[in-house]
C-alpha cells in the first residue's frame, strides 16, 4: 500500500473504485488483499450507497464487503480493509476496489470511514 500526506500531514491512501477515486486516512487501513472468494449473505436488497456483496474472514472477523460505485464486482482485484468506531465498538468492513495507490492524488474524493460504517450497519440490517 502506497501512502502520501495531505497539507495538514496526515498519512493518506488512494483507493479506486470503478472510475471513482477515494482517500482514506491511512490510520484507518488495516489491509489491502487480493479478492477474496465472499459468501453471499441472504436478505432483502436495501437502496443505499453502498451495496453488502458478501463476506469472508479475515483477522479472526467476518469481514463484509460492499461496493461503494456502480461497477460489477467481478472487475474488483482487492479489499481494502478498513476500522471504524461506532457506538463505543470498534467494526472491520472491507471495501471493493480496483486498486490502492497513492500518486500524490489529493483530487480524490475523502471517504469518511464513520459516515459509511454507519450508513453500510443500515444496509446490512
Amino acid at each position: 500500500m502506497d501512502l502520501f500526506a495531505d497539507p495538514a500531514g496526515t498519512m493518506l491512501c488512494v483507493l479506486r473504485a470503478g472510475t471513482r477515486r477515494f482517500r482514506v486516512a491511512a490510520s484507518d487501513v488495516v489491509e489491502v488483499v487480493p479478492w477474496p472468494r465472499l459468501t453471499a449473505v441472504p436478505g432483502p436488497r436495501r437502496e443505499s450507497r453502498a451495496t453488502m456483496l458478501g463476506v469472508f474472514l479475515a483477522h479472526d472477523a467476518v469481514v463484509p464487503v460492499f461496493r461503494i460505485d456502480d461497477a460489477p464486482a467481478a472487475e474488483r482485484a482487492q479489499v481494502v480493509i478498513v476500522r471504524a468506531q461506532l457506538s463505543g465498538q470498534e467494526i472491520l468492513f472491507g471495501i471493493a476496489a480496483d486498486e490502492c495507490t497513492s500518486a500524490g492524488d489529493e483530487s480524490a474524493e475523502p471517504l469518511d470511514i464513520f459516515q459509511l460504517a454507519s450508513s453500510l450497519r443500515s444496509a446490512a440490517m
